[in-house]
């Protein structure tokens, strides 16, 4: 059940989020996780949770717990690319490209592209084949020869 006042604050939070204002994102979505819990009897919504996580990552640096926040959302309603999106947004900066890139991937996967997905699959590009396809990208030579290849293209 959706809560009137907490949505409200929500979609303020969304704007000011639209707007670049994140301090004021996070107050908004903070009130809307907080008149929820007061309300809905403990229930957040996931939205909610997804949101306010962004924003702690953005504005204090507390990646951790953002991350775990936006996984807790995303994972409660994984059919939502939006909270996925946040998710890979959250691993990015903290500069985790293979969580983002698995956020990436399920939040393809539920169908619905958003253009926040598209932007963010553009962002993290596509790997290169490893330098010696016979060995398993992590092996030492590997790595090694993909080191020497960079350097000497750069």
């Amino acid at each position: 059940m959706i809560c009137r006042p907490a949505e409200s604050s929500f979609r303020k939070g969304q704007e000011a989020l639209s707007r670049g204002h994140f301090l004021e994102a996070q107050a908004f979505f903070e009130a809307s996780v907080d008149i929820s819990r007061k309300t809905a009897g403990g229930a957040v919504q996931p939205r909610y949770l997804s949101f306010y996580g962004l924003c702690l990552s953005q504005l204090h640096g507390r990646d951790r717990e953002a991350l775990e926040i936006c996984r807790e959302a995303a994972d409660a309603e994984p059919y939502n690319p939006e909270l996925w999106s946040n998710l890979a947004r959250v691993a990015l900066g903290r500069g985790d490209r293979a969580g983002a890139h698995r956020a990436l991937i399920r939040g393809l996967q539920t169908g619905t592209a958003t253009a926040e997905l598209a932007h963010l699959q553009r962002q993290l590009g596509v790997r290169r084949p490893p330098v010696l396809a016979f060995l398993d990208r992590r092996h030492p030579l590997n790595r090694l020869a993909g080191r020497l290849v960079a350097t000497l293209k750069s």
